[in-house]
């Protein structure tokens, strides 16, 4: 019965790694790409320089230089779409449905680009918006304000939710390791008590345990590695638009990181479990 018991806790202690380390998986992933993915989002908004009716193509090209030159702006983002096409650009698919005929289009010829993502910083694209909206030429310059500090706020916030689960579940994990440790202790006690009449050392009395810790621990982070490449794989193939934000440097770094971290949870408990217990029989406790 015991031995049954024994087998059960050992296959949830199992598990409960594993979720840990899935779920921490999860999270080291996120906090890894939040940073990226928040310089990949923040390169990709567009600020778009509208100009006048009546500018001239002196002007438009005297702003592309400047914009050329400008240390924030990515040169290769820099594009200008005359009146027709801007309407092709700003509306995509649903153009037929918006705009009739010529006399509907309300958009200008315009200037489009994207800021480097280490601009965006307090003030700095207001300041950039304000400087160009100082031309007589220009009639607007429309950007998305403040997205970018919803940006870092949403990842945040999705990355509290999986650590929260795997602190809540490595102590679920350590509270198993305990108990299938004391198990296994229990039902030795009279074959530790011999090897210690015979005079065995306590790391010797270790050993098997620590093997056995170290087996799980190896085991379960295999599993855990495999089935956070697995997730990543689907939502690539599930969810093409994430592919480009996806590093798999980063990926490796929280399959080293998950390694390391599935090994010392039960390798480290069964050691400070078994070498209580031991020094309890060793001074004649039990």
């Amino acid at each position: 019965m015991r031995a049954i018991a024994t087998q059960n806790n050992r296959f949830f202690t199992s598990f409960s790694i594993i979720a840990v380390l899935f779920i921490l998986g999860i999270f080291g992933v996120i906090l890894l790409h939040s940073q990226y993915v928040g310089h990949k989002v923040k390169e990709q908004l567009n600020i778009v320089v509208e100009f006048t009716d009546d500018y001239q193509a002196a002007e438009k090209d005297e702003l592309l230089a400047q914009l050329e030159n400008h240390e924030a702006v990515i040169q290769s983002s820099i594009a200008f779409h005359d009146r027709d096409m801007a309407k092709e650009v700003m509306l995509g698919d649903l153009v037929d449905e918006y705009l009739i005929d010529e006399a509907d289009n309300p958009f200008r010829d315009m200037l489009v680009f994207n800021v480097a993502s280490e601009y965006y910083r307090d003030g700095y694209i207001d300041n950039l918006a304000s400087h160009l909206m100082d031309r007589a030429y220009v009639k607007d310059v429309v950007y998305q304000k403040d997205f970018e500090r919803y940006i870092d706020r949403l990842l945040k916030e999705i990355s509290i939710i999986p650590l929260i689960l795997s602190i809540l579940l490595t102590i679920l994990s350590i509270s198993l390791i305990y108990n299938t440790v004391r198990l296994n202790l229990e039902s030795d006690k009279h074959k530790i008590k011999t090897m210690e009449l015979v005079g065995a050392s306590q790391a010797f009395i270790k050993r098997p345990y620590m093997s056995s810790a170290l087996k799980i621990g190896l085991i379960s982070s295999f599993i855990a590695i495999l089935l956070l490449v697995v997730l990543v794989q689907l939502m690539s193939l599930r969810i093409p638009d994430i592919s480009p934000f996806i590093n798999y440097q980063y990926i490796a770094i929280v399959a080293v990181i998950l390694l390391v971290i599935g090994v010392l949870i039960p390798y480290v408990s069964t050691s400070m479990i078994v070498s209580k217990y031991l020094k309890r029989i060793y001074i004649g406790v039990e």
